[in-house]
């Protein structure tokens, strides 16, 4: 939950299993 509000996120990535833990850290809890 992100300020009491659910968040979804799609990301688009070229060779996405170099890209996701960048992804995941990056995102706010």
């Amino acid at each position: 939950m992100y300020k009491n509000r659910k968040l979804a996120a799609v990301i688009p990535c070229y060779n996405e299993e170099t890209q996701i833990k960048n992804v995941i850290d990056t995102m706010p809890e």
